[in-house]
Order: structure tokens, then sequence, then C-alpha cells
């Protein structure tokens, strides 16, 4: 029963491991715009909970390609209260054929604020894809909300 046992196991990790892995491609299409928007919606506003570090309860990002050559980026960070620092980080990353490699990087800061929003307009290469990745983060007192990001579907540039 033992040796079953392994050998089931061992044949169910091989059938893991042996499986293809499917790349993150971009769509075919020529999209000149792609946006993300995300709210959290177990954040209860009339209710303080300390334990919790959901701070940011809306967050997004959206990419653009208005003209030959250039896309703009904009994302932003939405707390329901008052934050000694909220952020957003902008990560401009572009399709390599087999996976999305970072090309640029924007960080936007606003200090004793409840939201933040920043935006770029940035020369790339032509004839490919890119997407915009946002990473999100607000600090109140002790309290860090730093787990929340997302990353758009990908834009054309032609």
């Amino acid at each position: 029963m033992k040796r079953s046992l392994k050998l089931f196991l061992f044949l169910l990790v091989m059938m893991f491991v042996a499986m293809p892995v499917i790349a993150d491609e971009p769509p075919v299409g020529k999209e000149t715009i792609a946006k993300t928007y995300n709210e959290v919606s177990n954040i209860d506003i009339n209710v303080f909970d300390p334990l919790s570090k959901d701070l940011i309860d809306v967050y997004y990002g959206i990419i653009q390609v208005p003209s030959t050559g250039t896309v703009s980026v904009y994302g932003g960070s939405e707390s329901y209260m008052v934050c000694d620092s909220i952020e957003v980080r902008l990560v401009l990353q572009q399709w390599t054929g087999s996976s999305w490699r970072s090309i640029r990087s924007f960080t936007f800061i606003n200090n004793n604020s409840n939201r933040v929003i920043g935006s770029r307009q940035v020369q790339v290469e032509r004839g490919k894809h890119y997407r915009l990745a946002t990473y999100h983060k607000a600090v109140s007192g002790s309290i860090v909300d730093d787990d929340k990001s997302d990353a758009t579907l990908s834009v054309y540039v032609e």
C-alpha cells in the first residue's frame, strides 16, 4: 500500500512538472487604451478596526496611446480617511515576445491626504505592446497598506 501511494504521488508530481506553462501574451489586436479599476469591498467606513491594514479603498491604472510612438499612463489610490502618506507607483512594461519587461517607473506621493493621482507621457518604441502595472500604498500611523497592485491589458503602439 505504501509503495502504491508513493508511486501515485510521484506520478502526480511528474504530471504537474511536465505541464506546459502558458506565457502571459498580449492580445493580437491593436488596442489604444486599457484600464483597471478596483474597489475594496470589505472596508466598513463606519467602523474603525485597528487590526485591519486596509486603508486603500479605490485604486486604478490607465494606459493609452494618444499619438504615434507615445503612451500616456495614469494611476491613482484613494483612502476612506486622511493618511500620513498615500502613493501610487506606475510601472510601464514592454512585451519582449516571452515576458513583460519594466522599462520606466514613476512614483507619486501625497502627505496628509486621502488621494494621490499621477500621470506621465512617455516616448516608446513603435511596433510593440505595452501595459501599465500599478502598485499602491497608504500609511497611517503604524498601519501600512501596501498589498494592492494590478496590471492593465496591453496596448499597441504604431
